[in-house]
């Protein structure tokens, strides 16, 4: 990635909104009451396995654009 928007969710969730995020190992997403977004360092298996143990069962989640 060459420019923090490529990847906005990402960026926002690792700099000036991480007080709105939620992390499990490499994985950053909006806590539930701001949002359903969720982003990636690297999108491996691991990644997706993090991001199900944030959200709870009947939660949502969506990553925007590419999950890495």
């Amino acid at each position: 990635m060459n420019h923090p928007l490529d990847r906005p969710i990402w960026t926002a969730l690792t700099t000036r909104q991480t007080g709105f995020a939620q992390e499990a190992g490499g994985i950053r997403r909006y806590h539930p009451a701001f949002g359903v977004f969720a982003a990636s360092a690297e999108g491996t298996p691991e990644s997706f396995r993090d991001l199900a143990a944030l959200v709870p069962i009947g939660g949502r989640a969506h990553e925007a654009g590419a999950f890495y």
